[in-house]
């Protein structure tokens, strides 16, 4: 070569992903009655380039108000005024963004459900049915339970009402999760391995997913990535929560299958337990969508947990922002928290938070608070605790006894996160306040 020097020309495809202005959430539930209300609340407005975007809001109903205008990342406030309203009733609203950012290419929305009831909730009802499955609702007052057969059952959690029946949904019914705007719920066919999605404004049943591998004891979550709708699935996919097709992923997610999975509301992480193994191991991953190519999801950055001191994982909860996720195990008798952030290859234990014996349930609300329960033992006085985000118990419940306790994975929160919604082995659910 002698120091000759060349030149070439390289055609190059630069890919950049879709400029999305993104809310943190995607359905709000506001509530109005005589003894416990919630009628303002908070929404996170980034834009997916991290940059600076200037955008306002509009509501399509005079009883929601909302801030009119701001720039990324920055705050959206939604505030409900029941004045005139008739009681008993579910009201909605929609509230759009906008921008004059033209390289824009998605802009979010959120809708609002608006609770207004009628005389004074009771701290605690007790209903004699008896369910396997419990999943609520994120804008409505609801909550919809299934015992294994062929219906799923929807209560008030305000009243403690029958609302409906939807009956047929599945030969055999699993557990079951609702999307983030309160539009879908997806129930598990046990029987015939399917997903089977429902029309929460109809009722009506849609056709069923098949399942990618049969799993026996399988499991079900939703968020939204990147502004996408998701559906996670035990059988190691990850689907479109519209049409239930299977989304390509970054690398195998194998890791998924047969475990109990949970995504983080903003839908920046997905972690995974598995059951019943000595010790058991819980671990997390980044997980976003990219419109490049088609579409995908993109997984990355796993952590798993390392010197656990624990056995028979029964269920784990992971907080909105994904830094934090909670298990429930057989052994020890605390709710341990681990730090999904910090390591490069592995959660550390923070935190080990007070409980019973054989715990089994964890959930957390949207405020941040945990809810984690367990069976009972010699006869102790709770089988359930609440803490507050740094750690603090709050109060404590009983649920179950010691011959009929907390169902496993028993636990689930309002969508205004006030009240506490728990199914034990006995015929009995039991409905609990535990907010503003």
């Amino acid at each position: 070569m002698n120091g000759d020097s060349f030149q070439f020309d390289v055609p190059v495809t630069f890919n950049l992903d879709s400029h999305r202005l993104l809310l943190s959430t995607a359905g709000v539930a506001l509530t109005s009655t005589s003894s416990l209300s919630k009628l303002t609340t908070s929404v996170s407005v980034t834009e997916n380039y991290g940059g600076t975007t200037a955008w306002t809001a509009t509501s399509d109903q005079l009883w929601l108000t909302v801030t009119s205008s701001g720039t990324t990342p920055g705050n959206l406030v939604l505030t409900a005024n029941p004045t005139g309203l008739a009681t008993d009733t579910i009201y909605y609203a929609n509230v759009t963004l906008t921008s004059q950012n033209n390289s824009l290419e998605s802009i979010d929305n959120v809708r609002v459900g608006l609770w207004v009831g009628s005389g004074t909730v009771s701290n605690q009802t007790t209903m004699l049915q008896s369910y396997t499955a419990v999943t609520t609702d994120p804008i409505r007052p609801y909550v919809y339970f299934n015992n294994g057969g062929t219906t799923i059952d929807v209560y008030n959690v305000y009243t403690s009402a029958f609302v409906t029946s939807i009956s047929g949904v599945a030969a055999q019914l699993g557990n079951m999760a609702v999307s983030r705007d309160g539009r879908t719920l997806y129930a598990l066919d046990k029987t015939n391995y399917m997903v089977v999605p429902v029309d929460l404004q109809t009722y009506a049943t849609k056709t069923g997913w098949p399942l990618q591998l049969p799993v026996d004891d399988f499991f079900i979550d939703t968020t939204r990535t990147n502004g996408k709708s998701v559906v996670v699935l035990s059988d190691t996919t990850i689907r479109d929560a519209s049409s239930g097709s299977k989304l390509k992923t970054s690398k195998t997610s194998a890791n998924l299958y047969s475990l109990v999975l949970k995504a983080s509301a903003q839908g920046n992480r997905l972690c995974s337990l598995n059951q019943n193994y000595s010790p058991y191991n819980v671990g997390c991953e980044d997980l976003t969508y990219t419109s490049v190519g088609g579409g995908s999801i993109v997984l990355a950055n796993r952590r798993d947990s390392i010197y656990v001191v624990g056995s028979s994982g029964r269920d784990l909860a992971v907080n909105a922002d994904g830094s934090r996720v909670y298990v429930a195990a057989q052994y020890p008798n605390t709710f341990s928290v681990y730090d999904v952030i910090t390591g490069t290859s592995y959660m550390p234990l923070i935190q080990s938070l007070p409980g019973g014996a054989v715990l089994n349930s964890a959930t957390i609300g949207p405020d941040g608070r945990f809810y984690g329960g367990g069976t009972n033992v010699n006869n102790t006085a709770s089988d359930t605790w609440a803490y507050d985000t740094a750690g603090f118990l709050l109060t404590q419940f009983r649920i179950g006894t010691d011959a009929l306790p907390l169902q496993t994975r028993g636990l689930a929160i309002s969508g205004d996160g006030m009240r506490l919604i728990g199914i034990s082995t006995t015929p009995a659910v039991k409905f609990l306040t535990v907010g503003p």
